[in-house]
């Protein structure tokens, strides 16, 4: 190449790469990369600084001529992935009332719904005038609404049983061949809302009003 003045010009570009990895984060072998570093920034007049990743890895340094070409290429600490114990605590509700839990499995926060599964209780359904199942077949209840309602009727008039849990349901629906709901205390919940049940004296309990005792006697057959 001719320069302004007609003379040839001629010229050299050097470029050296260097790059190692050691493996672990031990004081002697941080030290050694330091003197490595300063032999080479004698030598060369760079300034090179040992890289460190947050999982105990040292890196070789790199110039800034090697990083600019070298673009696509990133450090261990952008390559690392990011790890995050998440602690879920789960409870057990009561009475089978909804508890709310999280999940982190997917990296957002999802409620989820969860219901204590009732209990089967030591009852005896054939006592009384009319065994339960008897007093099911008169009145004939085609929803579960009406079969909780006729459930309740007949465990306060026949085992004088006035406050009742998901647990009492759960063991007639049983007794029944019926298929339980997913959450047992919906309907309850839902009936207390429509003055047929009220709340009892303890947590989980639940009582039939006068209302609820005439919506008995609307069933088919009743």
């Amino acid at each position: 190449m001719r320069n302004r003045d007609g003379n040839n010009e001629k010229g050299r570009v050097k470029f050296r790469f260097l790059e190692f990895e050691v493996e672990g984060g031990t004081p002697a072998i941080q030290e050694g990369l330091r003197n490595i570093a300063a032999a080479l920034n004698r030598a060369n007049g760079t300034t090179l600084k040992p890289v460190h990743s947050g999982s105990g890895r040292t890196l070789a340094p790199k110039t800034d001529a090697t990083r600019a070409a070298s673009d696509d290429q990133m450090t261990f600490d952008e390559l690392a992935p990011a790890e995050v114990d998440a602690e879920v605590e789960h409870s057990e509700p009561e009475n089978n009332e909804p508890v709310a839990s999280q999940d982190t499995s997917s990296g957002r926060q999802k409620t989820i719904r969860q219901h204590r599964t009732p209990t089967i209780l030591n009852l005896d359904l054939n006592a009384g005038s009319t065994p339960l199942k008897a007093f099911i077949a008169q009145k004939n209840p085609d929803t579960d609404s009406k079969k909780y309602l006729v459930i309740a009727a007949w465990l306060k008039e026949e085992l004088k049983i006035d406050a009742i849990t998901t647990d009492h349901i759960y063991t007639c629906f049983r007794w029944m061949s019926w298929n339980v709901p997913d959450d047992v205390g919906s309907p309850l919940r839902s009936m207390k809302k429509q003055g047929w049940f009220r709340s009892g004296k303890a947590k989980g309990e639940f009582e039939i009003t006068h209302v609820g005792l005439g919506k008995v006697n609307e069933t088919p057959n009743g």
